[in-house]
């Protein structure tokens, strides 16, 4: 699925475009578009342990907290350079 990925300080906002996702199954990218959820944004606050999920086509959002209890502290591997 084509989109963006952006990171800083833990954070993360990922933009997607659903109906390149739809699988190529028949009407289900036109009926995306038609509900005004054809592009989507995600944006991760691990610092506020919450998940932002934007619809711009709905001018719409959903706000759900981060399940990890660990979410919010840095990767260690990420800190010391190993992957």
């Amino acid at each position: 699925m084509p989109g963006k990925i952006s990171f800083d300080s833990g954070k993360s906002r990922v933009e997607m475009d659903m109906t390149s996702a739809a699988g190529g199954q028949p009407g289900i990218a036109e009926h995306m578009k038609a509900m005004g959820m054809d592009k989507t944004v995600m944006i991760s606050r691990p610092d506020t342990k919450l998940v932002y999920t934007v619809f711009p086509g709905l001018t719409a959002y959903i706000e759900t907290p981060l399940q990890d209890p660990d979410a919010s502290k840095p990767d260690f591997r990420i800190q010391n350079g190993i992957h």
